[in-house]
């Protein structure tokens, strides 16, 4: 069962989550908002953080990124 946290909401609707497979990997799920498309992307988190998306990776940086954090 995959496991998520909310990470962050734009003014503008788009939402970020963090999530934890049952393998154990975490990566990034991207939610756009619908008058952009509304498109779900999902990115492996060290690449996400190599890219340094603003307010969301500060969101990661500062979260414990173990998977019990992760709230199902």
């Amino acid at each position: 069962m995959k496991k998520a946290r909310k990470l962050y909401e734009s003014p503008s609707g788009d939402r970020w989550y963090l999530i934890a497979d049952p393998s154990g990997a975490v990566f990034v799920h991207h939610e756009a908002n619908l008058a952009s498309g509304g498109q779900v992307e999902h990115e492996d988190i060290a690449a996400f953080l190599s890219r340094g998306a603003g307010p969301v990776c500060f969101s990661i940086e500062y979260a414990p990124l173990s998977r019990r954090s992760l709230r199902a």
